[in-house]
């Protein structure tokens, strides 16, 4: 029987919105494994993960917080207007800025962070099929040489414009203006200083960095401040909601990461719709209404992440936290007899099959080097078991445990592996990602005092494979930010 065709949806027939889980930006389904075809940089890069603050940070950043507060009441707030576009664009977008800043005079406009499209592969750099065809410039479906849909994911430019209210160039608000923007510059500055896991916190959208040379000015603070107001929950002083608009009229979109979509309904194709693919839209706003304000607030909030493990602890609503990472207080690495840069996995050989599907989502970083996994696989014959376990618990920086009745039941594990591992965890700041393989009485352990890595109510040997997939990449990824974070 000849194989029928790809199918191609268009606008009118394939799923839109929420319905369709897809990865941030993408054309293809959440938990999908893929490589993202590596594009040009522009250097120096900014990777935060790599990011050192001076041992007086926090003074610099309290004292920028009071200069910030000074210009709060010198005159009427100023405004400050995000406009983010998809790339590539094939609909145009009128006008360049929703009609919420008419009647507001501009102050400064500026562009902003920008990221490059780029094809999805599979892991081994073979061709990878999207669920949708993605239109180019031309508005012409992009298919790989099958004549499937080509997996693909956005790039973005911004634009940001600082907006003030009519007759602001007399009296005092000119001079705030430039010491506003001068205050920005200087936020800038201090953002390429802060602690690796405040800037991973922060730049959760852009885990692999940015280029510092196009991204050197004011723009990025100002960018940052949107970066943290979509991290926070409605009433906040720095919350920004996100919309798309058509003409005079704005929608708000739903999710997070860099591209939020359309609810179902206005998804939807009608006269009056907002030029979208599967919810996708081609651009959308967000504002702060008075920057001063919103600087202040921001300030705070990065200077109270510093009391807060990478853990994710600030994600929005609706995203899965990462596993804690046990309190303890800062050491000279120096003292340490070990340096703890390992992964270990502690789990029963009853599970096997489950922990090889956990190790070969894992696989592409592990065969980058971008993460050493040990696991009682790597012993060899002829070596010393026990000396082996020993030796590689005492270099662990990640402990992933393998929750389930059998893990549970082994005496070995509970009296060999488990010991080690979370007292690394409170004496040495080792990070504990649990994951519930399947029903157990874990909560009549140590286990349960530590946050699971995923839903508990739903162990991995409960979900379909792919559902399992979707689970194990999303642990996988935050298992390497956490190794990537060299505090």
């Amino acid at each position: 029987m000849p194989i029928p065709p790809p199918r191609l949806f268009d606008g009118a027939d394939h799923p839109f919105g929420c319905e369709l889980q897809l990865e941030d930006g993408s054309n293809i389904a959440v938990g999908t494994p893929f490589r993202a075809e590596p594009g040009a940089k522009v250097l120096p890069w900014y990777d935060p993960a790599k990011s050192q603050a001076p041992q007086n940070w926090k003074d610099k950043w309290a004292k920028l917080r009071a200069r910030f507060d000074r210009i709060i009441d010198e005159c009427s707030p100023f405004q400050c207007v995000l406009v983010q576009k998809r790339i590539p664009e094939y609909a145009p977008i009128s006008p360049e800025f929703p009609v919420i800043v008419h009647g507001f005079e501009v102050v400064s406009v500026l562009n902003g962070l920008r990221s490059e499209p780029s094809r999805l592969l599979t892991p081994t750099w073979d061709p990878l099929d999207g669920l949708f065809p993605v239109k180019s410039v031309q508005g012409k479906p992009m298919l790989n040489k099958r004549g499937a849909p080509q997996a693909f994911r956005f790039g973005l430019s911004r634009r940001l414009a600082v907006y003030a209210e009519s007759g602001w160039r007399s009296g005092p608000c000119p001079q705030a203006a430039l010491r506003l923007m001068e205050l920005a510059r200087d936020g800038t500055s201090l953002l390429y200083q802060l602690p690796a896991n405040i800037a991973l916190s922060l730049w959760r959208n852009w885990p692999a960095g940015f280029s510092k040379t196009n991204n050197s000015g004011e723009s990025l603070w100002l960018d940052a401040l949107f970066e943290l107001s979509w991290q926070q929950e409605p009433g906040s002083s720095v919350h920004a909601q996100r919309s798309a608009w058509v003409g005079n009229c704005s929608f708000g979109l739903m999710g997070h990461g860099l591209f939020p979509r359309l609810p179902d309904w206005l998804a939807q194709p009608s006269d009056t719709s907002v030029p979208h693919e599967s919810g996708y839209p081609m651009a959308y706003y967000s504002k702060l209404s008075d920057l001063a304000r919103a600087s202040v607030a921001a300030i705070d909030e990065l200077l109270e992440r510093e009391t807060v493990t990478p853990n994710y602890a600030q994600a929005p609503q609706g995203r899965t936290p990462s596993p804690i990472t046990a309190a303890s207080p800062i050491k000279d690495q120096s003292m340490s007899a070990t340096k703890r840069n390992k992964v270990f996995v502690s789990y029963s050989h009853k599970d096997k099959k489950l922990f090889e599907e956990f190790k070969t989502m894992l696989a592409p970083a592990i065969q980058r080097g971008i993460v050493d996994v040990w696991d009682d696989t790597k012993i060899q014959p002829g070596q010393q078991w026990k000396a082996e376990i020993e030796k590689a618990l005492a270099g662990a920086k990640v402990g992933v445990l393998l929750v389930s009745n059998n893990f549970l039941a082994s005496e070995f594990i509970s009296k060999k592996e488990l010991p080690p591992l979370l007292n690394a965890a409170k004496a040495d700041g080792a990070t504990i990602f649990w994951v519930c393989l399947g029903p157990s009485l874990y909560e009549q352990t140590e286990i349960q005092s530590y946050q699971a890595a995923h839903d508990v109510s739903k162990p991995l040997s409960k979900l379909s494979k792919p559902q399992r997939e979707a689970v194990l990449q999303n642990i996988c990824k935050r298992l390497l930010q956490v190794v990537a974070n060299p505090q």
